[in-house]
């Protein structure tokens, strides 16, 4: 693990406001979770967000890992009221930030903690949202590339989570991601380094889990990297280099 990354994290106080940048630094915590220190990170700010009582879907990624780590029930609760909330909300129009925001959630909480009994209406929303919003001929949602992005990593999320135990909703799912990352990838020359740095996580988690060709895809990935090192993005270069040592 790049030194530069501890320092980062370790000079920043567990459970800050949770936005992109946070998002993505928990989730590389998580990959490296036999780094003592990165663990506590992940922990610590799950205690801060139970603390504050500012526990949402979005977040609650370090709950799922604060529980497995711990086998504490404060955690097991923080997510069951997250849960709670989510199901007395009414059902929003489809929308690519929300289902970031919701469906990845939804998902782990299924699998994890609800014996999969709502698997199938959490994969059916998943596409309900691409069916609603995809344009074929645009090969796009018709949102920001950005929000694209989030997309593919809510599915991925998703995919991961479902795994292929319950096959018909873990296809389903790979059919729209792999369908939404053709869509995307003109336009990542073009796009802002965090919206590269975003794109290039989703894709490569795509090669990392089978879910791609990594003869295809794998040439994208390196120039996708360089395209961040011209544009003075080293770190984030490092660390998908670093994070998923698939190049």
């Amino acid at each position: 693990m790049a030194l530069w990354f501890k320092e980062y994290l370790l000079a920043k106080e567990p459970g800050a406001a949770w936005d992109p940048a946070e998002d993505l630094a928990v989730r590389f915590c998580m990959r490296f979770s036999d780094d003592a220190e990165l663990t506590r990170y992940v922990v610590h700010s799950a205690d801060a967000f139970i603390a504050a009582d500012k526990c949402t879907p979005s977040n609650a990624k370090t709950l799922f890992f604060a529980l497995e780590k711990t086998g504490e029930d404060k955690y097991r609760e923080a997510i069951c009221g997250v849960m709670a909330r989510l199901d007395a909300q009414p059902e929003a129009a489809p929308d690519l930030s929300a289902a970031y925001e919701t469906l990845p959630f939804r998902m782990a909480y299924e699998m994890k903690l609800n014996r999969m009994e709502r698997v199938g209406r959490t994969a059916a929303m998943y596409c309900d949202v691409h069916k609603h919003l995809w344009n074929h001929k645009a090969q796009s949602h018709g949102e920001s590339l950005q929000a694209e992005g989030w997309f593919l990593m809510a599915l991925m999320d998703g995919i991961e989570c479902c795994s292929d135990q319950l096959y018909e909703h873990w296809r389903a799912l790979v059919d729209i991601y792999r369908v939404t990352l053709r869509g995307v990838l003109p336009g990542l020359e073009t796009a802002d380094a965090r919206t590269q740095a975003l794109l290039l996580y989703g894709l490569m988690r795509g090669v990392e889990r089978g879910l791609i060709d990594p003869e295809r895809y794998l040439p994208v990935a390196r120039k996708g990297i360089a395209l961040l090192r011209a544009k003075g993005e080293e770190r984030a270069a490092d660390m998908l280099e670093e994070g998923f040592g698939v190049l």
